[in-house]
Protein backbone atom coordinates (compact mmCIF):
# COMPACT_ATOMS: atom_id res chain seq x y z
CA UNK A 1 0.00 0.00 0.00
CA UNK A 2 3.20 2.63 0.53
CA UNK A 3 4.12 2.25 -3.27
CA UNK A 4 0.10 3.05 -3.76
CA UNK A 5 0.76 6.65 -1.94
CA UNK A 6 3.81 7.09 -3.28
CA UNK A 7 2.70 7.11 -6.41
CA UNK A 8 -0.23 9.46 -5.25
CA UNK A 9 2.18 11.69 -4.04
CA UNK A 10 3.94 11.31 -7.12
CA UNK A 11 0.97 12.13 -9.13
CA UNK A 12 0.16 15.41 -6.88
CA UNK A 13 3.24 16.72 -7.58
CA UNK A 14 3.32 16.15 -11.40
CA UNK A 15 -0.44 17.76 -12.00
CA UNK A 16 0.73 20.78 -10.12
CA UNK A 17 3.67 21.68 -12.08
CA UNK A 18 0.99 21.10 -15.19
CA UNK A 19 -1.61 23.35 -13.90
CA UNK A 20 1.14 26.42 -12.86
CA UNK A 21 2.13 25.82 -9.70
CA UNK A 22 5.96 26.66 -10.05
CA UNK A 23 8.88 25.85 -6.96
CA UNK A 24 11.85 27.61 -7.09
CA UNK A 25 15.06 25.26 -7.22
CA UNK A 26 16.38 25.09 -3.29
CA UNK A 27 19.66 26.89 -4.45
CA UNK A 28 18.13 29.73 -6.28
CA UNK A 29 15.47 30.30 -3.62
CA UNK A 30 18.46 30.60 -1.83
CA UNK A 31 20.45 33.03 -3.74
CA UNK A 32 17.56 35.07 -3.56
CA UNK A 33 17.56 35.42 0.29
CA UNK A 34 20.44 35.88 0.98
CA UNK A 35 21.62 38.17 -2.36
CA UNK A 36 25.50 38.01 -1.98
CA UNK A 37 27.37 38.28 -5.74
CA UNK A 38 29.57 35.30 -6.08
CA UNK A 39 32.61 35.06 -4.20
CA UNK A 40 33.66 34.99 -0.83
CA UNK A 41 32.36 34.41 1.68
CA UNK A 42 30.02 32.70 -1.25
CA UNK A 43 31.44 30.60 -3.89
CA UNK A 44 28.27 28.83 -4.63
CA UNK A 45 27.73 28.14 -8.56
CA UNK A 46 23.93 29.28 -8.17
CA UNK A 47 25.05 32.18 -6.39
CA UNK A 48 23.10 35.79 -7.91
CA UNK A 49 24.89 36.95 -10.93
CA UNK A 50 26.23 33.51 -11.57
CA UNK A 51 25.93 31.94 -15.00
CA UNK A 52 24.04 29.31 -13.54
CA UNK A 53 21.40 31.55 -11.27
CA UNK A 54 20.73 33.41 -14.77
CA UNK A 55 20.52 30.61 -16.63
CA UNK A 56 17.98 29.28 -14.66
CA UNK A 57 16.09 33.06 -14.42
CA UNK A 58 16.21 33.35 -18.32
CA UNK A 59 14.59 29.93 -19.01
CA UNK A 60 11.83 29.69 -16.69
CA UNK A 61 11.15 33.70 -16.09
CA UNK A 62 7.57 33.33 -17.18
CA UNK A 63 6.62 30.01 -14.89
CA UNK A 64 8.10 32.28 -11.65
CA UNK A 65 5.67 35.52 -13.26
CA UNK A 66 3.06 32.93 -12.90
CA UNK A 67 3.69 32.29 -9.51
CA UNK A 68 5.77 35.31 -8.56
CA UNK A 69 5.08 35.05 -4.66
CA UNK A 70 7.40 32.24 -5.47
CA UNK A 71 10.18 34.38 -5.16
CA UNK A 72 11.53 34.71 -0.94
CA UNK A 73 12.57 37.92 0.19
CA UNK A 74 15.83 39.06 1.49
CA UNK A 75 17.38 37.79 4.90
CA UNK A 76 18.90 40.67 5.85
CA UNK A 77 18.64 44.05 4.23
CA UNK A 78 22.05 46.51 3.98
CA UNK A 79 19.44 49.19 6.02
CA UNK A 80 18.61 48.25 9.15
CA UNK A 81 15.43 47.59 10.39
CA UNK A 82 14.26 47.45 6.85
CA UNK A 83 10.34 46.46 6.45
CA UNK A 84 9.02 42.99 4.80
CA UNK A 85 8.46 44.86 1.78
CA UNK A 86 11.36 46.97 1.54
CA UNK A 87 13.31 43.32 1.60
CA UNK A 88 10.95 41.52 -0.82
CA UNK A 89 11.20 44.75 -3.39
CA UNK A 90 14.89 43.89 -3.34
CA UNK A 91 14.17 40.14 -4.29
CA UNK A 92 12.09 41.36 -6.84
CA UNK A 93 14.54 43.63 -8.13
CA UNK A 94 16.95 41.39 -8.28
CA UNK A 95 14.36 39.08 -10.49
CA UNK A 96 13.53 41.90 -12.63
CA UNK A 97 17.09 43.20 -13.23
CA UNK A 98 18.11 39.60 -14.21
CA UNK A 99 15.42 39.64 -17.15
CA UNK A 100 17.50 42.55 -18.45
CA UNK A 101 18.99 40.33 -20.15
CA UNK A 102 16.64 38.11 -22.24
CA UNK A 103 16.16 38.79 -26.04
CA UNK A 104 14.05 42.40 -26.84
CA UNK A 105 10.66 41.18 -27.55
CA UNK A 106 10.80 38.13 -24.67
CA UNK A 107 11.58 41.41 -22.11
CA UNK A 108 8.60 43.74 -23.79
CA UNK A 109 6.51 40.06 -23.08
CA UNK A 110 8.45 40.57 -19.57
CA UNK A 111 7.31 43.93 -18.41
CA UNK A 112 3.88 43.82 -19.67
CA UNK A 113 3.25 40.69 -17.48
CA UNK A 114 5.33 42.31 -14.54
CA UNK A 115 3.13 45.44 -14.91
CA UNK A 116 0.16 42.94 -14.75
CA UNK A 117 0.73 41.87 -12.08
CA UNK A 118 1.05 45.41 -10.47
CA UNK A 119 -2.29 46.15 -11.46
CA UNK A 120 -3.16 42.39 -9.81
CA UNK A 121 -1.46 43.64 -6.60
CA UNK A 122 0.50 40.92 -6.47
CA UNK A 123 3.64 43.40 -6.84
CA UNK A 124 4.15 46.96 -5.16
CA UNK A 125 4.80 49.92 -7.75
CA UNK A 126 8.16 50.09 -6.12
CA UNK A 127 9.21 47.19 -8.01
CA UNK A 128 8.05 48.77 -11.18
CA UNK A 129 9.66 51.40 -10.85
CA UNK A 130 13.27 50.15 -10.18
CA UNK A 131 12.90 47.93 -13.34
CA UNK A 132 11.81 50.63 -15.70
CA UNK A 133 14.89 52.37 -14.70
CA UNK A 134 17.02 49.87 -16.16
CA UNK A 135 20.74 51.40 -16.66
CA UNK A 136 22.33 47.64 -17.70
CA UNK A 137 21.43 46.13 -21.11
CA UNK A 138 18.11 47.59 -21.33
CA UNK A 139 19.11 51.29 -20.32
CA UNK A 140 17.21 53.67 -22.82
CA UNK A 141 15.10 50.41 -24.41
CA UNK A 142 11.85 51.78 -24.20
CA UNK A 143 12.65 55.23 -25.46
CA UNK A 144 14.16 54.03 -28.36
CA UNK A 145 11.66 51.63 -28.99
CA UNK A 146 8.77 53.91 -28.33
CA UNK A 147 6.62 53.60 -31.38
CA UNK A 148 5.99 49.65 -31.19
CA UNK A 149 2.91 48.86 -30.50
CA UNK A 150 3.91 47.07 -27.60
CA UNK A 151 5.84 49.33 -26.23
CA UNK A 152 3.13 51.99 -26.37
CA UNK A 153 0.89 49.75 -24.52
CA UNK A 154 3.27 49.81 -21.53
CA UNK A 155 3.65 53.23 -21.60
CA UNK A 156 -0.18 53.53 -21.71
CA UNK A 157 0.28 50.75 -18.36
CA UNK A 158 2.37 53.08 -16.62
CA UNK A 159 0.40 56.35 -16.79
CA UNK A 160 -2.38 54.23 -14.95
CA UNK A 161 0.25 53.29 -12.51
CA UNK A 162 2.02 55.55 -11.37
CA UNK A 163 1.06 57.23 -8.32
CA UNK A 164 -0.68 61.14 -8.44
CA UNK A 165 2.53 62.35 -6.40
CA UNK A 166 4.76 60.84 -8.73
CA UNK A 167 4.95 63.96 -11.33
CA UNK A 168 9.24 63.74 -12.19
CA UNK A 169 7.79 59.76 -13.58
CA UNK A 170 5.23 60.39 -15.29
CA UNK A 171 6.70 63.37 -17.29
CA UNK A 172 9.31 60.89 -18.48
CA UNK A 173 6.84 58.23 -19.08
CA UNK A 174 5.13 60.93 -21.55
CA UNK A 175 8.16 62.66 -23.12
CA UNK A 176 9.46 59.13 -24.21
CA UNK A 177 6.16 57.75 -25.26
CA UNK A 178 6.11 60.72 -27.91
CA UNK A 179 9.73 59.58 -28.85
CA UNK A 180 10.81 62.78 -27.32
CA UNK A 181 14.08 61.26 -25.85
CA UNK A 182 14.68 58.49 -28.70
CA UNK A 183 18.12 59.73 -29.76
CA UNK A 184 19.20 60.76 -26.19
CA UNK A 185 20.49 57.49 -25.36
CA UNK A 186 24.42 58.65 -25.14
CA UNK A 187 23.92 61.56 -22.91
CA UNK A 188 26.57 61.04 -19.91
CA UNK A 189 28.35 58.69 -21.98
CA UNK A 190 31.05 57.62 -24.15
CA UNK A 191 30.79 57.24 -28.25
CA UNK A 192 31.78 54.08 -28.18
CA UNK A 193 29.26 53.00 -25.43
CA UNK A 194 27.41 50.19 -26.23
CA UNK A 195 23.80 51.38 -28.62
CA UNK A 196 20.28 50.76 -26.93
CA UNK A 197 18.42 47.43 -28.35
CA UNK A 198 15.54 47.82 -30.62
CA UNK A 199 13.03 45.68 -31.38
CA UNK A 200 11.69 44.39 -34.91
CA UNK A 201 11.13 47.47 -37.15
CA UNK A 202 12.22 49.56 -35.08
CA UNK A 203 15.43 51.91 -37.13
CA UNK A 204 17.85 53.49 -33.97
CA UNK A 205 18.39 57.22 -34.66
CA UNK A 206 21.36 58.81 -34.98
CA UNK A 207 22.60 60.53 -31.67
CA UNK A 208 21.26 63.76 -30.69
CA UNK A 209 19.70 63.68 -34.35
CA UNK A 210 17.31 66.24 -32.91
CA UNK A 211 19.69 68.09 -32.36
CA UNK A 212 21.63 68.25 -35.35
CA UNK A 213 18.30 68.90 -37.33
CA UNK A 214 17.98 71.97 -35.34
CA UNK A 215 21.46 73.03 -35.87
CA UNK A 216 21.22 72.73 -39.77
CA UNK A 217 18.13 74.81 -39.68
CA UNK A 218 19.85 77.34 -37.88
CA UNK A 219 22.80 77.75 -39.39
CA UNK A 220 22.10 76.10 -42.95
CA UNK A 221 25.18 74.19 -42.52
CA UNK A 222 25.19 70.60 -42.77
CA UNK A 223 26.71 68.55 -40.16
CA UNK A 224 29.08 65.37 -41.35
CA UNK A 225 27.20 62.04 -42.00
CA UNK A 226 27.63 58.88 -39.78
CA UNK A 227 28.27 55.98 -41.64
CA UNK A 228 26.14 53.92 -39.26
CA UNK A 229 23.05 56.38 -39.29
CA UNK A 230 23.58 57.30 -43.04
CA UNK A 231 20.00 59.43 -42.86
CA UNK A 232 19.52 61.30 -39.98
CA UNK A 233 16.06 62.97 -40.73
CA UNK A 234 14.49 60.01 -41.11
CA UNK A 235 12.97 59.52 -37.51
CA UNK A 236 9.98 57.17 -37.84
CA UNK A 237 9.71 53.63 -38.75
CA UNK A 238 7.16 52.63 -40.90
CA UNK A 239 3.83 51.89 -38.76
CA UNK A 240 2.66 49.52 -40.69
CA UNK A 241 5.58 47.00 -40.29
CA UNK A 242 5.43 47.45 -37.07
CA UNK A 243 2.22 46.57 -36.74
CA UNK A 244 3.07 43.16 -39.25
CA UNK A 245 5.42 42.58 -36.53
CA UNK A 246 3.15 42.67 -33.38
CA UNK A 247 1.24 40.80 -34.86
CA UNK A 248 3.20 37.76 -35.93
CA UNK A 249 4.99 38.41 -32.44
CA UNK A 250 1.30 37.62 -30.97
CA UNK A 251 0.24 34.68 -33.21
CA UNK A 252 3.51 32.96 -32.51
CA UNK A 253 3.24 33.45 -28.44
CA UNK A 254 0.03 31.83 -28.61
CA UNK A 255 0.69 29.26 -30.54
CA UNK A 256 3.63 28.53 -28.18
CA UNK A 257 1.73 28.75 -25.00
CA UNK A 258 -1.08 26.43 -26.33
CA UNK A 259 1.57 23.75 -27.09
CA UNK A 260 3.35 23.54 -23.67
CA UNK A 261 -0.08 23.75 -22.62
CA UNK A 262 -1.47 20.88 -24.57
CA UNK A 263 2.03 19.10 -23.87
CA UNK A 264 1.69 19.68 -19.90
CA UNK A 265 -2.17 18.07 -19.75
CA UNK A 266 -0.74 15.10 -22.26
CA UNK A 267 1.44 14.31 -20.12
CA UNK A 268 -0.33 14.92 -16.92
CA UNK A 269 -2.92 12.95 -18.29
CA UNK A 270 -0.82 10.16 -18.92
CA UNK A 271 0.78 10.06 -15.74
CA UNK A 272 -2.85 9.74 -14.13
CA UNK A 273 -3.62 6.84 -16.37
CA UNK A 274 -0.95 5.13 -15.64
CA UNK A 275 -0.43 5.42 -11.63
CA UNK A 276 -4.42 4.73 -11.42
CA UNK A 277 -3.66 1.41 -13.51
CA UNK A 278 -0.65 0.73 -11.22
CA UNK A 279 -2.85 1.25 -8.14
CA UNK A 280 -6.38 -0.74 -8.91
CA UNK A 281 -3.98 -3.92 -9.64
CA UNK A 282 -2.28 -3.61 -6.48
CA UNK A 283 -5.68 -2.94 -4.60
CA UNK A 284 -6.97 -5.92 -6.84
CA UNK A 285 -4.01 -7.97 -5.78
CA UNK A 286 -4.46 -6.91 -2.18
CA UNK A 287 -8.17 -8.43 -2.36
CA UNK A 288 -7.64 -11.75 -3.73
CA UNK A 289 -7.36 -15.04 -1.28
CA UNK A 290 -4.03 -16.46 -1.15
CA UNK A 291 -4.88 -19.61 -3.05
CA UNK A 292 -6.26 -17.04 -5.91
CA UNK A 293 -3.25 -15.25 -6.08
Amino acid sequence: MKTGWVSIIALFSICATAWGEFVLKPEIAEAFRKRIPYGPPDTSEFAAGTPRFMEYVLTNWREIMETIECIPMMDQHPIRNSTDEVRLNSSLSLFAGTCQELPPMEYVEFFNKLLDLCEEGRVSFRTIENAYSAEDTKDYFFAVNWEHPEVQKIFAKMKRLIPPEDESLRSLVEEEEKGGLADNYLTNKSDDAPLPQTLPGIRLQRPFASLIRKYEAMTGKKVPPDPDFPDHSITRPSRHGLQEAAAGKTIASAQQARTLRWQEITLASAVVFILTGILWRRLKTMRLKPEER
